[in-house]
């Protein structure tokens, strides 16, 4: 039997959102709390995530916008041979940033903006984990992270302050990680453990949720951030996402609101 999509009701004075692109393409499978579509509501955007697994189907139009209750599409039961699940984990997930380790964060956000397409940034100076462990050792150095987009893709810069021992210094070139969006980070940790895949670091976030690093370097060649998912990550990331969406191509960065 199919489950409806219908554009939700997010927040008490919703009427209506735009559906601003789907994040899956059409006929292809879903599983249950992966993000399938992004939701433009009045002041920010979200990611809309699948009510249940099996096949989607698009009749809503990207870029078109829909009063709250209005059908844009169904996920139908999955069809065809079952077939035995690969091994390791199916995360809920997918690529949506990828981490750079930089000496000069802000000539890095100059470069970004100017050479690259990317903007503008958000700056956390000085930021500092919540109840960090870096191989089994408790503590992390203090960092400065800049966070835009790139089209689609969340461009993540971050400087170490200080020389110490941590999962920055470990980089073995610019490009350090791709980051996985998940629902529940001990849930996740623990697949991946199963699978044999070991966690190098892992904090929490002084907003809520967290994060943790699976060493993949020998595999991918480098690191693979899981990322706590929840409310507020998600809100952050509708944010950057409308200031690049809306951005002048010219302003380095921009403040949450």
């Amino acid at each position: 039997m199919a489950t409806t999509l219908k554009i939700p009701k997010a927040a008490v004075s919703m009427q209506q959102g735009t559906l601003t692109e789907w994040l899956v393409a059409d006929g292809q499978p879903v599983t249950e709390g992966q993000p399938i579509y992004v939701l433009e509501l009045e002041k920010s955007t979200m990611d809309v995530e699948a009510p249940a697994t099996g096949t989607l189907r698009h009749i809503g139009v990207a870029g078109a916008t829909y009063k709250v209750g209005d059908v844009i599409g169904e996920i139908g039961a999955a069809t065809g041979a079952v077939t035995a699940p690969a091994p390791g984990p199916i995360l809920a997930g997918s690529i949506y940033h990828t981490g750079y380790v930089v000496t000069d964060i802000h000539a890095a956000v100059r470069h970004w903006v100017r050479l690259a397409g990317a903007g503008p940034f958000v700056l956390f100076e000085n930021f500092e984990f919540v109840n960090p462990v870096y191989r089994g050792t408790p503590g992390a150095p203090v960092v400065t992270l800049a966070f835009a987009f790139s089209g689609d893709t969340c461009i993540e810069l971050i400087q170490q302050h200080g020389q110490g021992p941590s999962i920055y210094a470990e980089s073995r070139g610019a490009l350090h990680h791709v980051g996985i969006g998940v629902h529940n980070l001990d849930e996740a940790l623990r697949a991946y453990a199963d699978a044999g895949v070991d966690c190098a670091f892992r904090a929490a976030f002084p907003f809520g949720g967290g994060c943790a690093y699976l060493d993949t370097r020998d595999a991918i060649g480098v690191f693979t951030e899981l990322v706590e998912r929840g409310p507020v990550v998600n809100d952050m990331l509708g944010k950057m996402r409308a200031a690049h969406r809306d951005w002048n191509r010219h302003d380095l960065t921009f403040a949450f609101g």
